[in-house]
């Protein structure tokens, strides 16, 4: 990372923010700043101008500074021309929806920012996903293979990623929750159009264990998002929401807990009717099935 002193009131209040593990207030600032954006040379060709970009990892960023002295402090003095754009302008020409926007990359006020939350930002809304969800309802889909653990053999833990059930109540099918909760992957155990799902629904206690999975593809994407911890398989964004989504679901990331008692299993069916299907005995380790309920 570039030494770098911040050149005015702005920067020194982004570099507080992120000091003080603040993202709002950082993106706020953002909100209102007047971007710097690198251009080269022969980059307006029939009046389009064309975006500076940077690759952190695996994945292309659009370049962008908070002022024209960290700019050339950013690209070691790559670029003599530029162009201001604030960011509300920037979201309504976002150029390419796989790639990001990098702030300051290489400085100590960088972030990065997939494009719906560059869009989120210019709408006005900053809000992120909280470091640790407070205690609600938890949700975990169970890989179909998992299914027999469960029911069969009483097994009692959830590991991964998690989601609070009322940021995907409106995900009502199997096929919904597979296309929308990032289980779409090559090799994923969830067929595209499942027949039936079930879920595991249990009171999110202790939420040092739920971490957002702060991260990237690659080791150079992970160092370059804040308190980035996760390394994870594309389309992963490691910004705290689940890649891919119509919904903004905030996902969370535990390396394995135990389930309380009276920890719920629902079935899904195709057509999105949902039936309890069994319920957990903490005590004696073991799932009680209902009827109606198994699929």
């Amino acid at each position: 990372m570039v030494r770098y002193e911040p050149v005015d009131e702005t920067e020194s209040a982004m570099l507080a923010a992120l000091q003080h593990d603040d993202p709002a207030s950082y993106l706020r600032l953002l909100a209102d700043l007047d971007l710097v954006l690198p251009m080269a040379p022969g980059s307006v060709v029939n009046g389009q101008v064309a975006f500076a970009t940077v690759e952190l990892g695996e994945r292309t960023h659009v370049a962008a500074y908070s002022s024209a002295r960290a700019m050339a402090a950013g690209t070691g003095g790559g670029f003599e021309s530029y162009r201001k754009v604030r960011l509300a302008a920037l979201a309504e020409q976002w150029p390419n929806e796989r790639w990001w926007l990098a702030v300051d990359a290489g400085l100590p006020l960088a972030m990065n920012l997939a494009p719906r939350l560059v869009r989120q930002v210019a709408s006005g809304d900053f809000t992120v996903p909280a470091r640790r969800p407070t205690p609600a309802a938890m949700q975990k889909v169970v890989p179909p293979p998992m299914l027999p653990a469960y029911l069969d053999a009483g097994y009692g833990f959830v590991a991964g990623y998690v989601h609070r059930w009322q940021d995907t109540r409106s995900l009502r099918t199997p096929a919904d929750l597979v296309a929308n909760l990032g289980l779409a992957f090559p090799g994923s155990p969830f067929p595209a159009e499942p027949a039936e799902l079930h879920v595991i629904r249990w009171p999110g206690y202790c939420a040092d264990l739920y971490r957002v999975p702060y991260g990237g593809t690659d080791e150079a994407t992970v160092h370059a998002m804040p308190d980035g911890w996760v390394i994870e398989h594309p389309p992963f964004l490691g910004n705290g929401y689940v890649a891919d989504s119509r919904l903004a679901v905030p996902e969370y990331k535990v390396d394995s807990v135990r389930l309380p008692h009276h920890a719920e299993m629902w079935r899904i069916a195709a057509d999105g009717a949902q039936s309890l299907a069994a319920v957990y005995d903490a005590d004696l380790r073991t799932w009680h099935r209902k009827a109606g309920g198994e699929g």
